[in-house]
């Protein structure tokens, strides 16, 4: 089972309460997968589809596709309501099957969760497999470099370790937060360095392999007064490659 699925519905309710995702990861990501008018994309660790809906609002052909059968039962209940062509999916990622030749793969926050660096290995591979010649990928990941980070008003979530620190495979404890502050869900990450990425995705046939900062929109910057703060302390990171 997956660790989402007893937390799906909680999730779910947290990030619809909040205006950060779409200020600070959202806007930071869909600016870096840049135009996919047209474009058929797998969303990969789609969660209950937040992700997917931006995509598919941004005029893509998407795939959705999550390990959580209750993540993925969320994400089709809010198509169901508010229909955008989007095809939900459950599946392990480490054991993906080729779905498709995408011309993007989004994993979402999804390469951080390996356990292992042949589960990393066993991702990256499954990702290749679903990218046409020439393919890009645009995920949002932890930091290698910040992995952990501390509470402050108005974040969506902080971190800490739960095992010891900037070892491979440590895990990290994530606690994703209510915007009314009292709601909260838990669940973990692994921390793996930059190289350990880096040279997995190589080995994978991907290349021009770049990490980009996230920054808040300027909408972002008017709704909250500590924009700056935030920015500092986020533990997400942009990565992005293309399939050789």
């Amino acid at each position: 089972m997956s660790q989402y699925d007893p937390i799906a519905s909680a999730y779910r309710d947290i990030v619809a309460q909040t205006d950060l995702m779409a200020s600070f990861d959202e806007h930071s990501w869909l600016q870096a997968c840049g135009d996919i008018t047209g474009l058929h994309v797998l969303d990969l660790g789609c969660g209950t589809g937040l992700t997917s809906r931006a995509l598919a609002r941004s005029g893509a052909h998407v795939v959705g596709v999550d390990q959580s059968q209750m993540m993925i039962e969320e994400a089709q209940l809010a198509e169901h309501q508010n229909p955008l062509g989007i095809l939900y999916l459950q599946h392990d990622a480490a054991a993906l099957p080729h779905l498709g030749d995408f011309d993007l793969v989004a994993p979402t926050y999804l390469l951080h969760y390996a356990r292992s660096r042949a589960e990393l290995t066993a991702f990256a591979q499954g990702i290749a497999r679903n990218l046409k010649p020439g393919g890009r990928v645009v995920g949002m990941n932890n930091n290698p470099n910040q992995p952990v980070s501390r509470r402050v008003p108005n974040a969506l979530s902080f971190e800490e370790w739960e095992d010891e620190p900037f070892v491979e495979g440590s895990r990290i404890k994530v606690h994703l937060l209510g915007g009314d502050g009292h709601q909260e869900v838990t669940f973990f990450t692994r921390f793996w360095r930059k190289q350990t990425y880096e040279d997995v995705l190589h080995q994978a046939g991907f290349v021009e392999i770049a990490w980009i900062p996230m920054q808040i929109s300027a909408e972002g910057r008017q709704y909250f007064a500590n924009w700056q703060e935030l920015e500092a302390v986020n533990s997400t990171i942009l990565i992005t490659a293309r399939k050789a």
